[in-house]
């Protein structure tokens, strides 16, 4: 039965361009560094959502314009000086890998609820798309560019036409 089930699991799997390389174990991989992004956002670990990135790493976003790895630890410690940081809760769904120009990427969902106290009742939330592109190094997949489009609030490939 569970040889059935790895190579049903196998047979899932693109199988042509660079992205036939990626292994089974490699997109569990990925879906781990998509979960302990979302843990160490949630939970304010610094240190964690740092490393997640290649040393050359770069976030960008309508309020983080490619800001280096350093940078991305750096600012996430001043939001949580600040008093700003633990009440919200990043989900990361329908995440897709491909192969793109020899390059590993991914996208996500992003949905961003607010869970303080005073909003019990009331759930106030955003959505928005990652696009990333992935690097494997010695330590694991990390985040090389990783590229934030907030509904609503950028003009970007995901904004309604109307």
């Amino acid at each position: 039965m569970k040889l059935a089930l790895l190579l049903l699991a196998a047979t899932a799997l693109p199988t042509s361009g660079a992205l036939a390389a990626v292994t089974p174990r490699d997109y569990a991989q990925i879906r781990e560094l998509y979960a302990r992004y979302a843990m160490a956002q949630d939970g304010g670990d610094a240190g964690t959502l740092a490393a997640l990135f290649a040393p050359d790493g770069k976030l960008s976003g309508a309020e983080t314009h490619h800001q280096p790895r350093a940078a991305v630890s750096a600012l996430k410690t001043q939001v949580a000086e600040e008093g700003r940081w633990g009440w919200d809760r990043h989900f990361l769904t329908n995440i897709r890998v491909r192969e793109e120009d020899g390059a590993v990427r991914a996208s996500c969902v992003l949905l961003l609820l607010d869970s303080r106290p005073n909003t019990r009742f009331l759930v106030h939330g955003r959505t928005g798309v990652y696009e990333d592109r992935l690097v494997k190094t010695v330590t694991g997949w990390r985040f090389q560019d990783r590229e934030l489009w907030m509904d609503g609030e950028t003009a970007g490939p995901y904004t309604p036409k109307p």
